[in-house]
């Protein structure tokens, strides 16, 4: 009797050994607790380390939340797009000012005007020459001096650049030039101050004063003449 008491003993015990061990958990298979660091990104596009860890218990190890739009394993960060500010610059671009400009062409009247025309005063002098100027009574011409025939006495301006020949072509002085001799002056023009409705005797004479003569050629006196 008490030897089948010692074996239900035996046989409680180990039966109450085998529930304990049934009911404690697996080794390696209970509640476990993991730490999971996820790193956030930042703008930059940078996985950031400033992230919190992340604490799961008792479950197996997830990641928490959707994927970041930024960082590694993130979308691509709107800030990458190319900037505008990169375009080429129209600064650059060539301005009207290389273009050739039409205010380039020559003035129509003063210095260096286009275009010019020769205007020839004939007639006698009206006392000598003197050493840079000389007194004519005008009695012809060509077609541009008309206004002046006959009524007009012009004094005429040389320089040191004025031709002064006789009627056969030979150097001679202005001086050489007397009283009643009778002279041809030339003088070049601009055409649009010797024309025009409003040209009068004395604003050609007015014009032609104010110039030097390019040439003045001694023909003779007047009794020369024929």
């Amino acid at each position: 009797m008490r030897r089948l008491m010692a074996i239900l003993g035996l046989l409680a015990v180990g039966t109450i050994g085998t529930a304990v061990a049934f009911a404690a958990s697996p080794q390696g298979k209970g509640p476990t607790t993991t730490t999971v660091t996820t790193k956030n990104c930042s703008a930059s596009g940078k996985p950031s380390t400033t992230g919190k860890p992340t604490t799961t218990t008792g479950k197996p190890t997830t990641t928490t939340g959707k994927p970041s739009t930024t960082g590694k394993g993130c979308k691509p960060s709107t800030t990458g797009k190319p900037s505008t500010t990169g375009k080429p610059s129209t600064t650059g671009t060539t301005t009207t000012t290389d273009k050739t400009s039409t205010s380039g062409k020559p003035a129509t009247s003063g210095a260096n005007c286009r275009p010019q025309i020769s205007v020839v005063v004939k007639g006698t002098l009206s006392g000598d020459a003197g050493s840079s100027s000389l007194s004519l009574k005008v009695t012809g011409g060509n077609h541009w001096a008309k206004l002046l025939f006959g009524s007009t006495t012009l004094d005429i301006s040389t320089s040191e650049s004025t031709k002064i020949v006789t009627d056969q072509g030979k150097t001679t002085s202005l001086g050489s030039i007397k009283s009643g001799d009778r002279a041809l002056a030339v003088y070049r023009v601009c055409k649009a101050d010797v024309t025009g409705t409003t040209l009068t005797a004395k604003s050609l004479a007015t014009t032609l004063t104010s110039l030097k003569a390019s040439r003045v050629i001694k023909l003779g006196t007047e009794s020369n003449s024929g």
